[in-house]
């Protein structure tokens, strides 16, 4: 004991080696040792203290972060939630063609969200129809990286890359499109007209066939499987796809006028008269000049004569400044021998088109035939020095100075002719007349 308290002794930093007498109460302990066990205590309180504060500092730094980790996490949630309502406003204007609009929202949607792959969709078509074709790719491309499994972006990477006349591209991306998703037959019809773009209409319409089957009575597909049939000469092919996309879209006058063409190339005039009176029966879509020009040629070819006099008069009106319109007008009238009305609808096509032979063939032969011989030789005279060697415009001069009594311009115009076209049975018929009439040449 007295060798234990000697050592607490000797170890107390405040009192030394002067104190050692025993303990008042007899223990034995002195108070030095006493002393010792109370800083003991204090210490084990203090570090027990401390590690409290450490665990509740770790407890609050914790709950700091989880704090700040929600608040981030909604604000993603909330610019998310805005840049999918913004994305949706901006398909809007793009569906209404408010291209600037769109593409602005577009942008400010991505701005919010970056991983937004619709806005960028969206954005990426605006570029698309503002002729921006390297700026659409460039977004389509950064989605597809996203998304690589996605058929709408492709089919537009495709559209862009078409626009930009980098066809080969665009095939695969088409092909490749419809293979994402078969649903889209646009894919095909669009690599098919790709394949025309490249020159390659026979494989085309070989693709074409390929899926056919799959129309799902799809219009577009038997209007361009005609298109091809058209491109290559095969007339009869064409007037059945035409007919078949028309019996589906019963109301489409594109379809009816290219049902029409289809048939006057295959020789089919009277179901092209068929067509094109429906096609002009759509009052809610007025048909063109051309439309009434062909029906005119079909009534004529008909002998129709009223019909098509009706069918070229009104396409004269719609296309008032085309000398076709009044060429066809005259030679409808011609045939109709209505003659002075003839004559005027010729000059009007020689008006617009001084140098119309045919229209200068009906005038002065309608001149002529009205007995305006005069006015006959002033038009064909213009004509011949254009066309010198022509020998029916020659053999129509000839017949307008004999009108007129001058029988040796007559006699040189019908030489002219002969020696112009061998061949001419009429040059040679109207000398032979001459001959036979006993008519010399004038003084």
């Amino acid at each position: 004991m007295n060798t234990l308290m000697t050592d607490c002794y000797r170890d107390d930093p405040v009192r030394g080696h002067h104190d050692r007498a025993p303990s008042p109460d007899g223990t034995g302990m002195s108070m030095a040792c006493k002393c010792l066990f109370g800083r003991l205590l204090l210490l084990f309180s203090w570090m027990k203290n401390l590690s409290l504060i450490l665990v509740a500092g770790l407890v609050l730094a914790g709950c700091g972060q989880g704090m700040t980790d929600a608040r981030a996490e909604a604000k993603k949630n909330w610019d998310r939630m805005r840049a999918e309502s913004l994305c949706s406003q901006a398909a809007e204007h793009l569906r209404l063609g408010q291209l600037t609009q769109a593409s602005k929202l577009a942008e400010e949607a991505i701005s919010l969200d970056e991983e937004c792959d619709d806005a960028r969709v969206v954005l990426s078509k605006a570029y698309i129809e503002r002729g921006q074709y390297n700026s659409a790719a460039d977004e389509l491309l950064g989605v597809l990286r996203r998304r690589p499994g996605a058929a709408e972006p492709l089919y537009l990477l495709a559209v862009a890359h078409e626009r930009a006349s980098r066809f080969s591209e665009a095939l695969e991306e088409y092909q490749a499109a419809y293979e994402l998703d078969d649903s889209n037959l646009h894919a095909v019809l669009a690599a098919t007209e790709v394949l025309v773009e490249m020159d390659r209409p026979h494989d085309a319409r070989v693709y074409l066939a390929r899926y056919a089957d799959r129309a799902d009575n799809d219009p577009a597909v038997y209007e361009l499987a005609g298109r091809l049939a058209m491109m290559d000469g095969d007339y009869a092919a064409a007037v059945d796809q035409y007919r078949q996309a028309c019996s589906i879209d019963m109301d489409n006058s594109a379809y009816m006028e290219a049902l029409a063409v289809a048939q006057v190339l295959d020789g089919r005039n009277a179901q092209a008269i068929s067509s094109l009176t429906r096609r002009i029966a759509l009052k809610d879509e007025p048909a063109c000049g051309w439309v009434y020009t062909m029906l005119g040629d079909c009534l004529m070819s008909a002998d129709r004569l009223a019909g098509a006099h009706d069918a070229y008069e009104r396409a004269s009106v719609l296309l008032p400044d085309a000398p076709d319109s009044w060429v066809n007008l005259a030679k409808v009238l011609v045939a109709m021998k209505q003659m002075p009305q003839a004559a005027a609808a010729g000059a009007k096509a020689l008006a617009l088109d001084a140098k119309r032979l045919d229209a200068s063939l009906l005038t002065g032969y309608a001149l002529l035939q009205s007995g305006q011989s005069d006015q006959a030789v002033k038009v064909l005279q213009d004509a011949t020095t254009l066309y010198r060697k022509n020998s029916t415009l020659l053999c129509a001069l000839g017949r307008a100075y004999e009108a007129l009594g001058r029988s040796l311009d007559a006699r040189r115009c019908y030489t002219d002719a002969a020696r112009a076209n061998p061949s001419d049975a009429l040059a040679s018929a109207l000398l032979a007349e001459m001959s036979s009439n006993g008519r010399q040449p004038d003084e």
